[in-house]
């Protein structure tokens, strides 16, 4: 049974049996002794003590990160160090003097016998851009080399405690708390058996997963952040301590403190609409796959197919700064990288550029949507909203079988000593070239309630004979002034590549010249995608493409 208030006792006990026994039977998962972070916590004293190591030393040991909420600045903020205080906190830290959350995580690690922490606001120097350079870094070696991960899911900010009364939002949208009571049933029968019933505890592991995301801001804010997605990813072992329950997830193993996740009994909520809809590339992700990547035990192509559903559920989480979108993710492609050997670029693998060029604005959140200068247009993570999010998705076009247009060749002009996964995108000096067919169209708007929707009429012969009318096309930025999409407007549509699931589709990337010249001399920005249907009689000889003009175009 899972007890209404959750005490340090419990949580320790707790931690101490899924620590022992992944220490015990998970090969994959085993650390000892790594290398501590350049800075780090040392706990193991009657105060806490900021320890800073020299460049050329490398001292070894166990420590255990944490990933929490900053807050809203304005109300709150967690214990930091700047430059002022940097002595200070190497002289030491009454634990009286840290943000709740802190302290909680600091008396698990105690108890779990771990003398050392790293915590993100006290081991970078707040106020120096360099300093927060050079960390930033080393996010991935220092979430990968620690014993485990604290993750603080329940908290919005650094100033709750992590052990309280329990408590969920239910079944219901009211989000209204609940709290987490257990009730024995009468059974009517001689045997020694008890029977208990309880609130369900799901929204927890679908939050954790991040597979929906109706309530969760309330529930677990801490997975709508974009920082922590790496993180949890990263770590070997993560302990999420959620509102109703704690939830364990290793490179093994994802199981919870009420044991129903795997169980008959485990099913979706009925309330929250989840993230991405039902398809092949809006699966939950698990950590297990992610480890069998980066252990070399998946193909090439299961990597490029986890990363679209890792973008998937990154580019709804939100960012304070939209320039840090490379950064937050920079961790895990890097980990890819080192097996794939890959070429990345803005959040897209080159040896899969085809199909990563098609990603979608997901519906409904056209209102706050821009351009932000922070990587190239073809690029997903050059999308922004009011709340620091992307909001796009491969899910809404795209399906598993997609096949490049054989007649279509992609490639980049990347400077490969900036193509790093942790160099900021937006430094990247980075086109597409695009050579296939082509065909042009002019747009037609419809005015809408709130946004106009945006069509495309090709100029073709052959369209204007035997097409089907008016193509829909999902605009990137329909609302954003630069995008400048008005009626009557000239784009490209360019042949990407086709897909089959009971019909054909055609992918298209639709595109509009901004620059001077004619030809490879003038380039271009991406404005939307669009996919369309076709019928079996044009299902051959590159569908309602049959006699477009192969084109070359550059798109920045």
């Amino acid at each position: 049974m899972v007890p209404r208030y959750i005490s340090i006792d419990t949580a320790v006990s707790r931690l101490l049996s899924w620590l022992q026994s992944c220490e015990q039977a998970h090969t994959s998962c085993t650390t000892g002794e790594t290398i501590l972070p350049p800075r780090v916590l040392d706990i193991s004293g009657d105060m806490a003590r900021l320890v800073e190591f020299q460049n050329d030393e490398t001292p070894y040991g166990v420590y255990v990160t944490l990933s929490h909420c900053w807050g809203d600045p304005n109300k709150s903020k967690p214990t930091t160090t700047t430059k002022t205080t940097l002595d200070s906190r190497k002289a030491g830290i009454a634990y009286d003097d840290l943000s709740p959350v802190f302290r909680d995580a600091i008396q698990l690690c105690k108890g779990v016998g771990c003398g050392y922490i790293w915590i993100d606001s006290l081991c970078i120097i707040q106020d120096d851009i360099s300093d927060w350079m050079t960390q930033s870094q080393k996010m991935a070696q220092i979430y990968s080399n620690a014993h485990f991960n604290i993750a603080a899911t329940l908290s919005p900010d650094s100033t709750q405690s992590l052990f309280q009364e329990r408590w969920s939002l239910g079944a219901s949208d009211d989000l209204t708390r609940y709290p987490v009571l257990t009730h024995e049933v009468e059974v009517s029968s001689t045997a020694n058996r008890h029977v208990y019933t309880r609130l369900s505890h799901q929204r927890d592991h679908y939050y954790v997963q991040l597979s929906m995301a109706d309530g969760r801001s309330a529930q677990a804010p801490l997975t709508g952040r974009a920082w922590v997605f790496q993180e949890t990813l990263l770590a070997r072992r993560v302990l999420h301590v959620c509102a109703s329950e704690l939830i364990w997830e290793c490179k093994t193993l994802y199981t919870c403190e009420c044991g129903s996740i795997g169980s008959p009994f485990q099913q979706k909520p009925t309330g929250p609409t989840p993230i991405e809809p039902n398809n092949s590339l809006a699966t939950p992700l698990r950590k297990q796959e992610f480890a069998q990547i980066c252990d070399s035990l998946r193909s090439t192509q299961a990597a490029h197919d986890f990363w679209l559903t890792a973008v998937n559920h990154y580019a709804s989480l939100h960012l304070t700064r939209p320039s840090d979108r490379a950064a937050a993710l920079a961790g895990l492609a890097n980990a890819i990288q080192g097996v794939t050997d890959g070429e990345y670029c803005a959040g897209i693998w080159i040896d899969d550029l085809a199909r990563s060029l098609l990603w979608a604005r997901i519906p409904g959140t056209e209102a706050g949507a821009s351009r932000s200068n922070v990587a190239p247009t073809w690029s997903w993570m050059s999308m922004q909203t009011r709340d620091g999010a992307c909001n796009i998705s491969y899910g809404f076009l795209l399906i598993r079988d997609f096949r490049q247009e054989l007649t279509t060749t992609i490639h980049s002009l990347i400077n490969p000593s900036t193509s790093t996964p942790s160099k900021e995108s937006g430094d990247i000096p980075s086109e597409v070239i695009f050579q296939g067919p082509a065909i042009s169209a002019r747009v037609v708007a419809i005015s809408g309630p709130t946004t106009p929707k945006f069509y495309l009429r090709p100029t073709s012969d052959y369209f204007e004979s035997s097409g089907p009318g008016n193509f829909e096309m999902e605009a990137d930025c329909p609302n954003d002034p630069s995008e400048s999409l008005q009626d009557g407007a000239m784009v490209e549509c360019l042949l990407v590549g086709t897909g089959k699931k009971n019909t054909m589709y055609q992918y298209i990337l639709v595109v509009r010249k901004y620059g001077p010249g004619t030809g490879v001399d003038s380039y271009y920005k991406r404005i939307g995608v669009c996919r369309l249907i076709c019928p079996g009689f044009l299902s051959r000889n590159r569908g309602y493409f049959k006699d477009a003009e192969i084109k070359t175009i550059k798109i920045i």
